[in-house]
């Protein structure tokens, strides 16, 4: 359970805790199916996490977990594929009518599936590769919104094309086996041909396929 917040994670439009599961079964099958060419495939699997509290009634948190899957088309490039599950919460006191005030409890919950290419600098057998990430990203949000303990109500944004990119590095912890960190950013659509840049930190592991 995502921080534990049970109304938000159990309403309607919340409901999909497989797709991460789906997304690396496919992922392990087309593996195997391409088992017997000369494919350098790479599972990688991140996750990032973030609270910060200003009291018990202002606070906000973000948690995001994501899975991909990499084929080296030659030594230093790869084409990636990849599956993140965001969700941000806030709580928030606000002022209300007759001068008292509210709870307003936000949450967006995200489902973003990326295509990009990876360029690798540097040798392949080297302990540190710095890498750059270039794509775009298919974005789904949904967005809940309650003040006080009234009824919810839910706004669902747009589906949207972003364009994506990052930087970081893999460090080599055996033949089979990296530390791979970086930061990614989207251009994100807002509406009324306005967008924001998001900006992520992602710390996981990645695992070789020969």
């Amino acid at each position: 359970m995502l921080f534990g917040f049970e109304r938000f994670h159990t309403a309607k439009g919340y409901q999909r805790p497989k797709r991460l599961l789906w997304f690396l079964t496919v992922s392990l099958c087309f593996l195997y199916s391409t088992a017997t060419y000369a494919f350098i495939a790479e599972i990688t699997l991140n996750y990032n996490y973030l609270r910060r509290t200003f009291d018990s009634l202002n606070w906000f948190a973000n948690q995001a977990v994501s899975a991909g899957v990499s084929f080296y088309v030659f030594q230093s490039i790869a084409f990636e594929l990849s599956y993140t599950q965001g969700l941000f919460i806030r709580k928030e006191i606000e002022n209300a009518l007759n001068n008292s005030t509210a709870q307003r409890t936000s949450s967006q919950k995200t489902d973003s599936y990326e295509v990009s290419m990876i360029f690798l600098f540097g040798d392949r057998r080297a302990a540190w590769q710095p890498f750059i990430r270039l794509g775009a990203a298919y974005i789904q949000r949904q967005q809940q919104v309650q003040i006080d303990n009234d009824i919810p109500f839910s706004v669902e944004p747009s589906d949207a094309i972003a364009p994506a990119a990052g930087a970081g590095f893999r460090l080599v912890l055996s033949e089979k086996f990296n530390l791979r960190v970086g930061v990614d950013a989207v251009q994100t659509p807002i509406g009324n041909h306005a967008f924001v840049y998001d900006l992520s930190g992602r710390v996981g592991f990645s695992f070789v396929l020969y």
